[in-house]
């Protein structure tokens, strides 16, 4: 017979048998202790993970668990507050259990205190368990304790004045330096994240964990294994050559640099130039609008993937791959197209007329499966003032510095990993990485860091054209979509004057707020009317709205009585417009067939928001509108262009039309062309060519050929004080800003063509995304807006807008992308 254990029994014993607990903090008022963790989705014990468990008691003798676990993190970010109670992690259950079990009590003895634990029940000797406990009491008084670690990696748990964190010491897998990190978050932010364990005495912030760790070290370093590595490495810091971050800025032979001094090798062999007139500048080009990068052996790339030459030489590798495994010289030879060099002097020949190559050093070919040392050789005119070297053109092979060079199609298999599973170049080097273990590489894959110098550097060398724009859309898209991306750039990096910064100090007027604009508007204040008298007006006017929202939806759910409805009722015709009065009165007396009430409740609904009216009536509308009022006829092709911008005042204007258009609506639609004429506009700055530079300003927009930026910010009043707009009154919508630290990541903000999938370009974050890349990105590189945007946040973005550059956008439709619609309870005009 099995008996099956729960998950926390489970745990339990095998805390209790196998594991460590340790006391790390013990007085009154807060007690942690280290214990080891287990795997919350299988629920196996980890022998070499540990976690901390802190007990507080608060005012009240109220009594709080905290953990670094990862199932107590999930608790905490999913759990409402008030059902916290009873719900706790392995670890807190079993500390809980322990403190009552073993009435464990406070003692003061020195800086820290502890009580034994009684015997078990029933027990003369001690158990197991309270043998366990007792020790692990004891280890309070300790400030490092060494914990349980795997060969590359030593733990220990560290007390400091601060506080408790685990300290972790480990060997880099390329240049077996030891480092040691504090894994506090904190101590990362303020202090660096991870620091050579030999240097410690040189830096000059440690955080307050490290000190304590530090001090171990000078008395315990004999102790531990890589403490002792790092001893007997004290003569040798020198970079090896695995190390591909020296690799790339390595020199090359003393000849070859001699030639060098007064020679420029270019792409063309042979090729003799000024070297000073063809510096090379990793970045943006202003002259050529390209980007390059540094390659010492740039050359012309092949774009075509599937380019045959490429694919032959694909298959070539093999070849390599077993004159490799059977100890036999790889070697690589340039190939000249002249039997004279640039100078006009014949390469040297040997007696019998064959070319004479010279040794040029050696390389690692970095392949698909394993490296490969590789012997180069170059040609030298018989003056020796030119020289031909290897470039890998013939054999697809690209060369980025004396050291290293890659197959071409890796380069390809990593953006085709990018397009299907979204690979970082962190993660394909860990693949490649892998795939040279069980292939016996005698090197390791290069570092993700050096991958991405290699990969921007293949691909600027290629001849692709990135100054265009939509092959359909041209200069003048008439529908975008927008989004933003985290990209690894670490805040601290990047020195970029944000897409939303002003150099004009004039300040502009803002002519309409959100409460002026929607249908239920705010009226300005009359000479007669009180401050108190014009604030309950407003209030009045807001309460309406939500009324009127409320009482035309869909929703089943009715809270109040007949004779409240009949207030709200009498209310909201007061403050309704005295033209639209008529229409309103007869839907609520009933005064329409059933096909009308359903279309005039449905327009109702859409007008109760706070939404700006040209939302619901667009002003590629109003022509189609105007056109209507001045026969007072709805014609068959006049409904069927209004279906396209708005089917809800569509099926109004059908279910209203006879021979003649209905009089109340005709009312109601004169009065929506009023206030859509009626709403002021500024005027929009006339176009200027700016010179961008991607590379400075980190804006790359191709809406021009140029890419150059045509406009400037303007100052608006609303700009003030950061207020962006005015609070919404029947939503709740918002823009949850990612919360960005000293040392977060940026974000990437991008602007497409979604009919074509084409990209326009974009610019980068330096700090949260949101409607201010949106509509400044827009207003600055784009001469006119276009008449529809997709945005996660459209009700938001076209507020915003409106607040500042409203002639910009006066004919922009806003609309949240599908993904993002159904987490918003704004308009519906938003989402259609």
């Amino acid at each position: 017979m099995t008996i099956k254990c729960s998950l926390y029994q489970e745990f339990k014993r095998n805390l209790y048998n196998d594991g460590i607990i340790l006391w790390r903090e013990h007085n009154a008022k807060c007690q942690v202790v280290v214990m080891n963790n287990y795997d919350s989705d299988t629920g196996s014990f980890e022998f070499n993970d540990f976690v901390a468990v802190t007990r507080t008691v608060r005012p009240g003798g109220i009594i709080n668990f905290e953990c670094t676990c990862g199932t107590h993190a999930a608790l905490a970010s999913a759990v409402n507050f008030s059902d916290w109670d009873g719900i706790k992690c392995c670890h807190a259950r079993v500390f809980a259990d322990i403190i009552e079990e073993f009435s464990i009590d406070y003692v003061q003895q020195n800086e820290h205190g502890y009580g034994a634990p009684q015997l078990m029940p029933n027990s003369n000797t001690e158990s197991v368990a309270s043998v366990k406990i007792s020790n692990g009491l004891k280890s309070v008084i300790q400030d490092v304790i060494p914990l349980h670690s795997v060969m590359d990696i030593e733990k220990f748990s560290v007390r400091s004045p601060v506080g408790h964190q685990f300290i972790h010491v480990y060997t880099d897998n390329r240049s077996k330096r030891v480092y040691v990190k504090c894994m506090s978050g904190l101590c990362s932010l303020a202090n660096s994240k991870k620091i050579k364990l030999r240097t410690m005495e040189e830096v000059d912030k440690l955080c307050p964990h490290l000190l304590v760790f530090k001090s171990y070290i000078d008395e315990n370093w004999d102790k531990h294994r890589l403490l002792r590595l790092l001893r007997t490495q004290l003569d040798t810091d020198t970079d090896t050559d695995t190390d591909d971050e020296q690799q790339l800025d390595d020199v090359t032979d003393p000849d070859f640099d001699a030639a060098l001094a007064v020679l420029h090798l270019d792409d063309t062999p042979g090729d003799v130039t000024d070297n000073s007139e063809n510096k090379v500048i990793d970045g943006f080009d202003p002259e050529t609008l390209t980007w390059k990068f540094h390659s010492k052996f740039g050359r012309i790339v092949n774009a075509d993937p599937f380019d045959e030459n490429l694919i032959t030489s694909t298959i070539k590798r093999t070849e390599f791959f077993l004159m490799a495994l059977n100890n036999q010289s790889v070697e690589f030879h340039p190939r000249c197209d002249s039997d004279q060099c640039a100078c006009e002097v014949p390469w040297m020949r040997n007696s019998e007329g064959q070319l004479v190559y010279v040794p040029d050093g050696k390389t690692t070919l970095y392949t698909r499966d394993r490296t490969i040392d590789c012997d180069l050789f170059k040609l030298v005119c018989s003056t020796g003032k030119c020289c031909l070297r290897w470039d890998g053109l013939f054999e697809n092979i690209f060369r980025i510095s004396q050291q290293i060079c890659i197959v071409e199609e890796l380069c390809w298999e990593y953006i085709d990993m990018v397009c299907t599973s979204k690979t970082t170049f962190a993660s394909f080097r860990q693949c490649i990485d892998n795939n040279y273990k069980r292939h016996r590489s005698p090197k390791y894959f290069m570092s993700a860091k050096t991958f991405l110098k290699l990969f921007f550097s293949w691909a600027s060398h290629q001849p692709r054209d990135l100054n265009r724009q939509c092959n359909w859309c041209g200069e003048s898209p008439q529908v975008l979509a927008c989004d933003a991306t985290k990209i690894g750039i670490l805040s601290q990096n990047i020195d970029i004057n944000p897409i939303e910064a002003c150099e004009s100090r004039q300040v502009l007027p803002t002519e309409t707020r959100r409460n002026n604009r929607c249908f239920l508007a705010f009226s300005p204040k009359s000479k007669d009317e009180s401050d108190e008298q014009y604030k309950n007006r407003l209030r009045t006017i807001r309460d309406s709205r939500n009324y009127l929202k409320t009482w035309t939806s869909n929703s089943t759910e009715d809270k109040l009585t007949p004779l409240e409805h009949l207030d709200c009722r009498k209310q909201l015709l007061s403050v309704l417009p005295q033209k639209v009065k008529p229409f309103f009165s007869r839907y609520i007396n009933q005064q329409m067939s059933i096909v009308q009430l359903k279309a005039a409740k449905r327009v109702m609904h859409l007008l109760s928001f706070d939404a700006p009216v040209r939302a619901f009536l667009p002003k590629q509308l109003v022509p189609i509108m105007e056109t209507m009022v001045m026969e007072k006829h709805a014609r068959t092709g006049l409904l069927r262009e209004c279906q396209k911008f708005n089917i809800a005042l569509s099926n109004l204007l059908a279910a209203f039309n006879d021979r003649f258009l209905d009089s109340d609506v005709f009312s109601l639609i004169e009065y929506l062309l009023e206030r859509v004429r009626s709403v002021p506009e500024p005027d929009i700055p006339p176009c200027e060519v700016i010179p961008n530079d991607p590379s400075k300003s980190g804006r790359f927009y191709y809406f021009r050929k140029d890419g150059a930026q045509i406009r400037k910010n303007r100052n608006f009043e609303i700009g003030k004080g950061k207020i962006h707009d005015d609070e919404p009154t029947t939503s709740s919508c918002s823009k949850r800003y990612p919360i960005v630290a000293p040392r977060g990541t940026s974000f990437l903000f991008l602007w497409f063509c979604p009919a074509h999938g084409f990209c326009y370009g974009g610019h980068i974050v330096n700090g949260s995304e949101g409607r201010k890349d949106a509509a400044c990105s827009l207003f600055q590189f784009l001469e006119t807006a276009p008449e529809g945007l997709f945005y996660d946040f459209a009700c938001g973005f076209e507020e915003y807008s409106l607040n500042r550059e409203s002639g910009y956008f006066s004919n922009t439709r806003f609309f949240h992308d599908l993904f993002h619609r159904y987490g918003h309870n704004c308009s519906p005009m938003y989402s259609p």
